[in-house]
């Protein structure tokens, strides 16, 4: 049985919620847009931090069996001092349908929306 644009819709918008979670990485892999982040020239970034990202708005367009998802997405780095720093990104994913499944084919580079997306004046 096909499933309807809607389905579809609500199924890609819940493969990109799913990223929703806390990830444990060393400051030094974080890249945004391939600059590190934060940006903070002299710093030691060699040791553990933990990234929390929290997906918090999202929307499907499905064409056939191609698929886009934008999203809105916090990204909070805590460091090893328990220090903050948050930034709000706007994403896009694509996605393929194959054999009946949905597959990631490219995730854009986040566009950074600073630290506060209600001061975004669109």
């Amino acid at each position: 049985m096909m499933k309807t644009t809607e389905e579809d819709k609500r199924e890609l918008v819940s493969l990109v919620e799913k990223r929703t979670g806390t990830y444990e990485c060393v400051e030094e892999e974080i890249l945004v847009d391939g600059v590190p982040y934060p940006s903070t020239p002299g710093k030691d970034r060699s040791h553990p931090v933990r990234m929390e990202l929290e997906v918090y708005a999202a929307e499907a367009v499905v064409e056939g069996d191609l698929g886009v998802v934008y999203s809105m997405q916090r990204w909070t780095m805590i460091d090893s001092h328990g220090e903050r720093k948050s930034s709000v990104m706007r994403t896009t994913d694509r996605f393929e349908r194959k054999n009946g499944a949905w597959e990631p084919i490219q995730e854009s580079k986040p566009f950074s929306l600073g630290e506060d997306p209600n001061q975004i004046v669109s």
